[in-house]
C-alpha cells in the first residue's frame, strides 16, 4: 500500500508536470472525455490514438524493395551493409 501511494505521488506530479506545457482548454476537453468514457465504454476511448505514418514492418519492406531495385538495375554494392540494413541495424540498437 506504501508503495501504492508514493507511486501515486510519482504519477500525479508527472501528470502536472505534463499539463503545465498544454492549453488548459485541451487538458479539461480530454478531462471530459475521459469522464464520460469511464462512465460509457461504449464511446470511443480518448486513450487510444490511431496510428499514422509508417510502421517498422512497412520501413523495412520499402527498404528490402529499395534495395532489390538496386540489384535488379545492376548497381553494384561498394560494402555488405546496404542503406537499408544499416537504418533496420540503427532501429535495432535503439530498441536496447
Amino acid at each position: 500500500m506504501k508503495e501504492a501511494i508514493r507511486e501515486c505521488a510519482v504519477q500525479a506530479e508527472i501528470y502536472k508536470t505534463f499539463t503545465e506545457q498544454l492549453l488548459t482548454e485541451n487538458v479539461q476537453n480530454w478531462l471530459r472525455k475521459v469522464v464520460a468514457y469511464e462512465a460509457d465504454l461504449s464511446l470511443l476511448d480518448p486513450y487510444y490514438r490511431k496510428p499514422d505514418g509508417l510502421t517498422e514492418a512497412d520501413v523495412r519492406l520499402q527498404l528490402a524493395e529499395k534495395d532489390d531495385r538496386a540489384v535488379v538495375n545492376g548497381r553494384l554494392r561498394l560494402y555488405d551493409v546496404t542503406p537499408a540494413t544499416m537504418l533496420l541495424k540503427l532501429l535495432e540498437i535503439e530498441e536496447l
